[in-house]
């Protein structure tokens, strides 16, 4: 198997993640203490017995198109000989003028030496439980620690143009819980393409 899904979720979107998780018959980890990265590190986890290659957690707010797996799973083959990428099937307005310079230029995706979303990564099995460790030896609270983990492991980080997910709109668990200031604009995919 060349790709293992899992998706993280909060009980309090119980119905996103079942929707999610039928479409693509994958399991769920819910939130059991209020924690992002408590979740997030079970999440991944949860994958390492799976025998796939690469492991993909999407969180509970993903809007995924048709065929998603499919896609997902093409997209990596058609880039892994190029380099040991993180993969972010999300990339929002931050990542537009780099966007749109790739597209002038004939190019399906951008390389980024950060990650700017956590809702949709993708990795190498082998990366998890490194991954994991170091963001435990750090105190890690949310999953933002996995992109500070990716500058010092040197992987860099693949975005997809168009992006194969998008972000639902509504209130932000993360922010409310964690008492950031809300967002000036609501997070959206700079182009999403739910369709072949």
């Amino acid at each position: 198997m060349k790709l293992a899904i899992v998706i993280m979720a909060h009980p309090k979107r119980k119905e996103w993640a079942e929707e999610l998780a039928a479409k693509l018959d994958a399991p769920i980890v819910y939130d059991q203490k209020n924690n992002v990265w408590d979740t997030c590190r079970r999440a991944w986890l949860s994958q390492l017995e799976s025998g796939a290659e690469y492991v993909l957690v999407l969180q509970d707010d993903t809007i995924i198109g048709d065929n998603f797996r499919e896609r997902a799973a093409e997209l990596i083959e058609r880039h892994e000989k190029a380099g040991d990428f993180i993969y972010s099937f999300y990339a929002g307005e931050m990542l537009a003028t780099r966007i749109d310079a790739a597209i002038r230029k004939g190019n399906d995706h951008i390389i980024a030496g950060a990650i700017f979303n956590e809702v949709a990564l993708c990795m190498k099995r082998e990366h998890i439980t490194r991954m994991v460790k170091w963001s435990d030896e750090r105190n890690a609270q949310t999953d933002q620690e996995i992109g500070r983990w990716a500058r010092l492991a040197r992987l860099t980080i693949l975005y997809p143009i168009p992006s194969i997910v998008d972000h639902r709109t509504g209130e932000s668990l993360y922010r409310k819980h964690y008492n950031k200031p809300l967002p000036d604009k609501e997070r959206k995919a700079y182009i999403y393409k739910p369709t072949v």
